[in-house]
């Protein structure tokens, strides 16, 4: 497999799913979570010009999820089914904790983690070596150092009398060295573990699929051994030629084969890779109609001023742009523009110049358009087409968010037409009919706000 072709590869899979988890309250598997939190590793990577910082910080909003239900009382890691699935979200959760801090809201889900965690650990210690224990255990006194230090001293003990006798892959060679580095008292203990992943990368002997992911690890997670540029050339070259004889990557390794990829090119190169990334990447905040309008209420409908809203219009006759910006400070015309503007304190925008334009751009740099109409639509032919064809020629914008705008009622059959074109589209665009009930508070919260 090629860098271009991976780096293709990650992004469809990245904007795919980032919409998904992103608006998805629901707590997603190991597997996605680890392709965003290597993916948050890899942007890191990129230069520290502020477009990317800010990026980042939006970015790190997808891991501070407020789940439904308690997910870490019931994660047992030697669960006789389960185990090892059970360990590795864990060894997740740790890993993310050590990137953005405590990723949910709910402080019971907190407790909840502290309380069983001691327990599962305990259990975890009795067979280090099986079922990703080891890398469980280290995330734990990783994240918690002061709760779980007896548990450090017990871990560093089994790790001293095995590392003699027994063998160890070298993600578990690689791991036990992160986890001692900077510890003075088990330098001697970390040398040797040195030596030992030393020695197999001098003679590897796994598959090419299962040593083109350890050479992404030693490239990525250990930059110090730049300064044994032989070892280090040696580590970027089998990287290389291993990935050139891979076709299949799953969803967690995508991430860090790209960034061990990114780490192996030339300077004009990275710039490249990145500017195509910049350019192709889903937009860190994806708005929803509740953060455009935040005051909405599911439980205010509101049905006795249907008829008044019936009456307004989707902009006067002939605006331009400069007409509507005099009308938001002096009312001129009751229309949906204004009153969308007003409510949001935005520029009005209309289609353009002279132009009866239904369409209104709310801001380009958000990717948010909303669609407005004041009829009833009752079938595809005349005004159904129109409205599909505005709809649908803002699904060519990576993740749009179409609001459609009717106080009135439209044919389900004409909805169901522009719905089917937005989850085809490669763009991945949402398209979402505004309901009547929340257009109405639009308009009481724009007589309360005063016109």
């Amino acid at each position: 497999m090629q860098v271009d072709e991976l780096k293709e590869k990650w992004i469809q899979k990245h904007n795919k799913h980032y919409s998904l988890y992103y608006s998805n309250e629901v707590e997603p598997r190991y597997d996605v979570k680890q392709f965003f939190l290597q993916s948050y590793l890899l942007m890191k990577r990129f230069s520290n010009d502020q477009k990317w910082i800010e990026y980042l910080e939006d970015y790190r909003k997808i891991f501070k999820r407020d789940p439904g239900k308690d997910w870490y009382s019931h994660r047992d890691p030697t669960d006789r089914i389960y185990a090892w699935r059970n360990s590795v979200e864990w060894v997740n959760i740790f890993e993310i904790i050590s990137e953005v801090g405590f990723p949910y809201k709910q402080k019971s889900v907190k407790e909840n983690m502290i309380k069983y965690l001691p327990e599962y650990l305990q259990d975890a210690l009795m067979t280090p070596d099986k079922d990703c224990h080891d890398f469980m255990l280290m995330g734990a006194i990783k994240v918690f150092n002061k709760t779980f230090e007896v548990l450090r001293g017990d871990f560093i003990s089994w790790l001293n009398k095995e590392i003699k006798v027994k063998e160890f892959t070298p993600h578990q060679l690689m791991a036990y060295m992160v986890f001692l580095e900077n510890d003075e008292k088990q330098k001697e203990l970390h040398d040797l573990i040195e030596q030992k992943l030393i020695t197999w990368i001098k003679n590897p002997i796994e598959s090419v699929d299962k040593q083109v992911l350890i050479w992404a690890r030693l490239i990525t997670r250990f930059e110090s051994w730049k300064e044994y540029p032989n070892l280090y050339n040696l580590m970027k070259k089998n990287f290389n030629e291993c990935l050139e004889n891979i076709y299949i990557v799953n969803l967690p390794n995508q991430t860090i084969l790209l960034e061990a990829a990114f780490m192996t090119l030339s300077e004009k190169e990275k710039e490249i890779f990145q500017h195509t990334i910049e350019e192709a990447i889903t937009p860190a905040k994806l708005y929803r109609l509740r953060e455009i309008f935040p005051f909405l209420d599911d439980n205010d409908d509101l049905p006795e001023i249907q008829k008044e809203i019936e009456k307004i219009h989707e902009k006067c006759d002939h605006p331009t742009k400069e007409m509507c910006k005099e009308c938001i400070t002096e009312k001129k015309y009751d229309c949906w523009l204004r009153i969308i503007n007003k409510v949001n304190q935005t520029r009005p925008w209309p289609h353009g110049g002279f132009e009866v334009a239904d369409s209104v751009l709310y801001d380009e740099t958000k990717g948010i358009y909303i669609v407005i109409k004041s009829i009833e639509i009752s079938k595809m032919a005349g005004e159904g087409e129109k409205l599909y064809r505005q709809c649908t020629q803002h699904f060519t914008k990576s993740h749009a968010l179409v609001l459609y705008w009717n106080a009135f009622d439209t044919h389900p059959s004409v909805i169901d037409s522009i719905r089917g074109i937005a989850q085809s589209s490669i763009n991945e665009p949402r398209f979402v009919p505004v309901q009547k009930k929340y257009i109405r508070q639009v308009y009481k919260k724009y007589l309360e706000i005063g016109t």
